[in-house]
C-alpha cells in the first residue's frame, strides 16, 4: 500500500470513528423537565427483650426524621425513543448537585438498655489498682437539625430493586433512597430497621411523564411491624411508619 493509500485508509477510518462517536451521542431522547417539591416523615419505636444464660437484656427507643426540600428543585425523566434501554431520572438547576434533592429537617433518638444478671455469670477480671476506672461516656441521643439529600429513583419492574420479601410492582415506580449521609448518633441505641425510605415507592407511569398533565402528586406510605427478622434484629419488635408526598409541575 502507498503512503497516499495508507493516509487516506487513516482518515477514513477516522471519519467512521467520528461518525459513530457522534450516532451513539445523537440517540433519540426525550426529555420532559418537573418542579418538585419534597415533604416526608419517618419514625420508628422498638423494644428489646433479649435473655440469656448470664445476663438478660431489655430496652426501648424510638427514631423521629421529619424533613422537606431546601428549595424548589428539577427533575429531568428521560427515556431513550427506540426503548433500547430503561428510562431514567436526574436531578438539574442551579445549586443542586447531580442526582441530589437536598433536604433540611429535624430528627431525634432516644433510647436504653438494661442489663439484669441472672444465673451463674463468670466473674469479671479484677481491675488493675494502678488503672483509675473510667466509666462509659454518655449517651448522645436527643434532637438535632439535618441537612442532607436524597437520591430520585424511577424503575421498570424488570429492573426493580426492591427487598426480596416485597412484592415486584406491576409497573413503573418512583422511589427515594434513604437519607444520605446517614442519622449519625454513636453511642444512643437503636434496634428498629436500618432502611426505611426504601420500603416506599409511588406508581409513576411513563404515560403520566410524557403525556400532557401540567401536575403530578406523588406519594406513598408504608406503616409495618417486624419481629426477628432481616429488617431488624433477634428479639426485636419494631413499629415502623414511613410516609412522603412529592408535588410534581411540568416546565414548559
Amino acid at each position: 500500500m502507498t503512503l497516499r493509500a495508507a493516509s487516506v485508509a487513516v482518515f477514513a477510518a477516522a471519519v467512521l470513528a467520528v461518525s459513530a462517536g457522534s450516532a451513539a451521542a445523537a440517540l433519540p431522547i426525550q426529555k420532559v423537565r418537573f418542579h418538585g417539591t419534597l415533604t416526608g416523615s419517618q419514625s420508628s419505636a422498638w423494644t428489646l427483650n433479649s435473655p440469656g444464660p448470664c445476663t438478660n437484656v431489655t430496652g426501648s427507643g424510638k427514631q423521629t426524621f421529619v424533613y422537606h426540600q431546601k428549595r424548589p428543585f428539577t427533575l429531568v425523566f428521560y427515556r431513550y425513543k427506540d426503548n433500547h434501554a430503561a428510562p431514567g431520572v436526574s436531578v438539574a438547576g442551579p445549586g443542586n448537585r447531580p442526582y441530589e434533592i437536598p433536604i433540611s429537617g429535624t430528627a431525634s433518638r432516644e433510647g436504653s438498655l438494661t442489663y439484669t444478671p441472672v444465673g451463674h455469670c463468670p466473674p469479671s477480671a479484677p481491675l488493675d489498682p494502678s488503672t483509675p476506672y473510667t466509666p462509659p461516656p454518655p449517651v448522645d441521643c436527643g434532637a438535632r437539625h439535618y441537612d442532607g439529600a436524597f437520591y430520585p429513583n424511577w424503575w421498570r419492574p424488570d429492573v426493580y430493586p426492591g427487598p426480596p420479601d416485597e412484592p415486584t410492582p406491576l409497573g413503573p415506580v418512583f422511589a427515594l433512597s434513604d437519607p444520605v449521609p446517614d442519622l449519625q448518633w454513636t453511642r444512643c441505641p437503636f434496634y428498629g430497621p436500618l432502611i426505611m425510605q426504601r420500603l416506599t415507592h409511588a406508581p409513576l407511569a411513563e404515560k403520566a411523564v410524557f403525556g400532557t398533565r401540567r401536575t403530578i402528586n406523588l406519594h406513598d406510605s408504608v406503616h409495618r411491624i417486624d419481629k426477628n427478622g432481616s429488617r431488624v434484629g433477634r428479639d426485636v419488635i419494631a413499629d415502623t411508619t414511613v410516609s412522603w408526598t412529592m408535588r410534581l409541575t411540568r416546565i414548559k
